[in-house]
């Protein structure tokens, strides 16, 4: 949510490039994540006080957020230092190397925020989760 505790609005984004993306201007963050097996996506964004819970989850339409094989949604007034996550719905088949699940913040090594500045992703038998969020800067 933004620093007025309202809901950020968002816009469809571009595909490129990938990674969170401040806009030059300071009009927000545009988002851009390769998901190609991905049924679903969302973002969760948080607010940093370490709390695992999203202060806004935002659905991304296939229709309107997905070119291809990439999923994108541009957020108007996010700013750097923001933290954020996808939650990625889709076949869940750790052996090929999909694990999306949609259940958390569950993204697959082909899936995960390779642009993020601090992701950290650990895999523990059929459990894939995200450890830390990552951070715009």
């Amino acid at each position: 949510m933004s620093s007025d505790g309202t809901p950020f609005t968002v816009q469809p984004g571009r595909p490129h490039p990938l990674g969170a993306t401040p806009d030059p201007g300071g009009a927000g963050v545009n988002f851009s994540l390769y998901a190609g097996s991905a049924t679903g996506v969302e973002l969760l964004l948080f607010d940093g006080s370490g709390t695992s819970q999203p202060v806004q989850t935002i659905l991304l339409d296939p229709n309107s957020n997905r070119s291809f094989l990439f999923w994108h949604v541009f957020v108007v007034g996010l700013q750097p230092g923001a933290q954020y996550a996808f939650r990625v719905d889709g076949p869940h088949d750790l052996p090929e190397g999909s694990a999306s699940n949609g259940s958390g913040p569950l993204v697959s090594g082909s899936q995960v925020d390779r642009f993020a500045r601090a992701p950290l992703v650990v895999i523990s038998g059929n459990t894939v989760q995200v450890e830390v969020v990552c951070s715009i800067r």
